[in-house]
């Protein structure tokens, strides 16, 4: 099971199994029409996606980053499950928390001046913080830095801050 990834200084780190919330970041590599279930057919750009999640169930951050990064395309359950069959996750970022952040970190991505909404309501149909989608997207070329820094948090750089940014290993 996979449950180590490689930090972005090169680190090994496992998933914690603590609840939390989380960003897949994923690439598309091509333009494609995906079909997302029930929500429907949509036109996805070549470009990067980021998709911002709650893990507070059983086995936290360690069972829904894995199953994310394991998932196998006969078992559609959640809106990433149909875009994880043609996008590749290129990192992750979460945070150890009780907080829900994926509306917070929804909303800052979508402010951002490059950012666009490929499907409304991807990840979001239970949404009760007005989310257009918790997915989000931006060109392929957009420096990642800006969408890094929307998704900072205040309390980040404290001592007690338990954030990480992971990249895949290829």
């Amino acid at each position: 099971m996979l449950d180590t990834l490689r930090t972005t200084n090169g680190a090994f780190l496992p998933i914690p199994a603590e609840k939390g919330s989380y960003v897949l970041i994923l690439h598309l590599d091509q333009e494609r029409n995906i079909s997302i279930g029930k929500l429907g057919v949509f036109l996805f750009p070549e470009g990067m996606y980021l998709y911002c999640g709650n893990a507070f169930g059983s086995g936290g951050l360690r069972a829904r980053v894995t199953r994310h990064l394991m998932m196998n395309s006969h078992h559609l359950h959640w809106h990433i499950d149909y875009l994880l069959r043609y996008a590749r996750v290129r990192g992750v970022y979460y945070a150890l928390t009780n907080a829900p952040l994926e509306c917070f970190w929804s909303q800052s991505l979508a402010s951002l001046a490059a950012a666009f909404i490929p499907a409304p309501r991807f990840g979001a149909t239970d949404c009760q913080s007005g989310c257009p989608a918790h997915l989000i997207g931006f060109p392929t070329d957009y420096r990642n830095e800006r969408w890094q820094s929307a998704l900072r948090l205040p309390w980040e750089n404290s001592p007690e801050s338990k954030v990480v940014w992971l990249k895949i290993v290829d």
